[in-house]
Order: C-alpha cells, then sequence, then structure tokens
C-alpha cells in the first residue's frame, strides 16, 4: 500500500507555486483536502467543541468521502483508479500536498492510517438529511432558551443584591448569561451530538448568536457573551471538578470588580441559577 510522503520538520517550506498549480489542476479537491487536514487536525490533537473521539473520527471520515467525490469531479487520476482504488488515490493526491504544504506531517501520518480504513467498509450516510425536522426543532429550542436567558430580569436583581457595586452587579449578571450558554450547549451536545453530524459547535454558536441578536439590543452584548462562552469551553476536565472549575472561571472576574463578595457565595449563586435553568429545558426541546 502506498503512504503519503513524510518529510522531517525543518526540512521543507510551503511551496506556493506547487499550491497554485494543485488549485488550478483540482480546483474543487483543493478546497475539500483543506477541509480533510482541519479534521485531522482535530482528531490529532483529539479535542474540539461539543466532540467525542468517535464524532471527530466520524466527520473526518464524512471530510474524506467527500474529497474523493471532489477528485473524481475533477479527473484526477481517474484510470489509475480503477486499478488501485480509492484510498490509492486519496493517498496521491495527500503526497502532493505533503509536499506543498510539509507543516501537518502528525495530520499526514494519522490519514495514512485512517484512509484506508475508510474504503474497507460501506460510507456512512450523513443524518442531516434524515431529521430535518429534528434539526429545525433543536435550532429553535437554543433560540427559544437563549432569549430567556438574555431577558432574564430576576436575575439582574439578584445579582445586586449579591454585589456592593454596580461594575461587580453588571459583571455577575453577564456571568450567569453566558453559564446558562454554557449548560445549554452541553445538553444539547449530550442528547444530540453524538448521533448527528449537524449537532457540533458551528451548529450552537450559530443558533446562540441569532438567539442573543433577536432579544437583546445592546450593541457589544453578543461579542461579550460568546468570548465568555469559548472561555469557558477552554477550561479542561470533565466532571465536578471541571463544572468547578467553569464557576470558578466566572466567580474570579467578578471579584475583580466586587472583591467584598466571598467567591463561595458567587459560585454557589451560579450553581443554583444553572441547576433551574436545566430543569425547565422540558418547554425548549419538549
Amino acid at each position: 500500500m502506498n503512504e503519503i510522503k513524510i518529510h522531517q520538520p525543518g526540512t521543507r517550506t510551503t511551496d506556493y507555486s506547487k499550491a497554485e498549480q494543485i488549485q488550478k489542476r483540482t480546483p474543487k479537491a483543493f478546497k475539500k483536502a483543506q477541509h480533510v487536514l482541519n479534521y485531522a487536525a482535530k482528531y490529532v490533537k483529539n479535542r474540539g467543541l461539543f466532540s467525542t473521539e468517535k464524532s471527530r473520527a466520524k466527520k473526518l471520515q464524512n471530510a474524506i468521502y467527500d474529497l474523493e467525490k471532489a477528485l473524481d469531479q475533477d479527473g484526477f487520476l481517474l484510470e489509475e483508479k480503477k486499478i488501485n482504488g480509492k484510498a490509492w488515490v486519496l493517498i496521491e493526491y495527500f503526497s502532493l500536498f505533503s509536499d506543498t504544504f510539509p507543516n501537518w506531517q502528525n495530520e499526514y501520518k494519522a490519514l495514512n492510517k485512517f484512509i484506508p480504513k475508510c474504503f474497507s467498509e460501506t460510507p456512512k450516510q450523513s443524518s442531516t438529511s434524515e431529521t430535518p425536522n429534528l434539526k429545525e426543532n433543536v435550532a429553535n429550542g437554543i433560540k427559544s432558551a437563549t432569549k430567556d436567558i438574555v431577558t432574564d430580569e430576576d436575575s439582574a436583581v439578584e445579582c445586586n443584591e449579591i454585589c456592593t457595586t454596580e461594575e461587580g452587579a453588571a459583571w455577575l449578571y453577564t456571568e450567569v448569561m453566558i453559564q446558562k450558554m454554557n449548560a445549554l450547549a452541553f445538553v444539547v451536545w449530550s442528547k444530540w451530538g453524538k448521533n448527528y453530524d449537524w449537532a457540533d459547535g458551528d451548529f450552537m454558536t450559530e443558533n446562540l448568536v441569532q438567539g442573543i441578536y433577536r432579544n437583546h439590543d445592546q450593541p457589544n452584548i453578543s461579542t461579550t457573551l460568546m468570548d465568555g462562552f469559548m472561555r469557558l469551553q477552554r477550561i479542561e476536565g470533565e466532571g465536578p471538578q471541571r463544572l468547578q472549575k467553569v464557576y470558578e472561571s466566572s466567580a474570579n472576574l467578578v471579584l475583580k470588580r466586587d472583591p467584598n463578595v466571598r467567591k463561595e457565595e458567587i459560585t454557589n449563586y451560579l450553581d443554583n441559577k444553572v441547576e433551574e435553568f436545566i430543569k425547565g429545558f422540558g418547554k425548549y426541546f419538549g
């Protein structure tokens, strides 16, 4: 079996002239191959928003199938494919990429093992076309939940009662919204992300942003909330220990604006608000 060429670090640099030649020869496949490398990077690093190892492997597999179709459309090694097979053609194509874009050596190594496995079984169909109503319903549920998050006046009042400064209260209220968004994302991913390709980070982000824009008139609130949301996604760990880190991340920011409040009081308040929010999920998703 052929393999993608692997180059030692520092022995090659990006060849822009060769990249232009590959793009002209295979315009459709060129873009699809970049998608494969991006998914391969997440697979190799074993990380990604709202994803498991299984879901990352599935997304990489689907991207490889898309590339294989694009190579056919571009007419790349069609005759050779009849003799050597689909995996052989993909590996030959990525050997060109490895010569041209040498900064993805770990990804190329992973693809040498991953690509042959993709064509040892029948490709799995995307679940998107099978569940259009479910996808739409979940999207609407996210937007509806986000509306309640950003229009919760009771939390604003409570934050003013807890904090001793206006800035601290405003920041705590913002962190309450961010914590609820984080809980919403976790529940959506837990319920649908493991089984449906569309329930990924992009889907969650898109619907969160739409929900914010539709229901809040403060110009910069979307950026503030989404920055905070992404901050929480980067916190490592799992289970109760990670959850405590998530709450402490918010509490530390509030304490910078109001050092008179006890940290434990803030984390307990956030925990109670999130628990209260999760109990009401039935009205959003049935």
